[in-house]
């Protein structure tokens, strides 16, 4: 990857939302009433520790999807290991296995948050999008083409990861993944292969990879992209919903 060509890291933290979370959370944390305290005696701050919890994890894992631009950065191979070096055909299968768990991790973190700002009190296993479409606590409009537009960014990419994991199912790498997988092999044993590849042209297996870098980081940073875009999206509807919220049960609370 051409780190000149990387605009820079994705980030939710500049959300209002976000960091309008943040804020209140700090001193509730930092507090002298446990939890289950603060349910029974101050049922705001308890909201704002659950909606922050769901957005701190939600924060999080979009930002470690950064961990996949530092990953396909890597240009020494094999890779080393104690045990045995890792193949830059290998590596590039771990990249791609951590790029669809994450991506498929961020959707669903959405979806609880969503859940617990509209504290639909389900059990997380049973958050989904047709859950959510389905609550009548949660308004169609604008929120349904919100969940529905989260669900289909990176479709495909989530449709690859459950072909991967349940079928053992892998995307060929570039247009002569034989070759490259081949060539990675011998390079990770020390040799460099010799001969043609599949188009009659000498084997270059830096320039194969170079090639299969580009076209996996041209597809997650255009899904990436789209997500972070969208989610900001999302926070900038869910901010009223959750002061509403948080208005009524401050009214309740006995705490100053």
């Amino acid at each position: 990857m051409d780190a000149e060509n990387f605009d820079g890291w994705l980030s939710l933290e500049e959300s209002e939302f976000v960091g309008h979370l943040y804020d209140l959370a700090m001193p509730i944390h930092l507090g002298e009433h446990d939890y289950n305290t603060l349910l029974s005696i101050a049922p705001d701050r308890a909201y704002v520790v659950d909606v922050h919890y769901r957005v701190s994890r939600l924060v999080d894992r979009f930002n470690s999807l950064n961990m996949v631009y530092q990953m396909l950065a890597v240009e020494n191979f094999p890779v080393p290991s104690s045990l045995q070096s890792i193949s830059r055909e290998n590596w590039v299968r771990i990249v791609l296995d951590v790029l669809l768990a994450r991506l498929t991790s961020v959707r669903d973190c959405t979806y609880l948050l969503i859940a617990e700002v509209f504290e639909l009190g389900l059990d997380p296993r049973n958050v989904s999008r047709r859950t959510l479409r389905e609550n009548s606590t949660i308004p169609n409009s604008p929120f349904h083409n919100l969940i529905d537009d989260i669900a289909n960014i990176g479709r495909s990419l989530r449709d690859e990861r459950d072909l991967h994991l349940h079928r053992g199912e892998e995307r060929p790498l570039g247009e002569d993944p034989i070759t490259y997988k081949v060539a990675s092999i011998f390079e990770s044993w020390g040799q460099e292969i010799s001969g043609t590849d599949q188009s009659g042209n000498p084997i270059d297996l830096e320039g194969k990879h170079k090639r299969v870098i580009e076209q996996i980081q041209t597809e997650f940073t255009a899904t990436a992209q789209d997500l972070q875009s969208k989610l900001y999206e999302l926070f900038n509807e869910l901010h009223p919903v959750f002061l509403q919220r948080f208005r009524v049960k401050r009214q309740l609370s006995q705490l100053d």
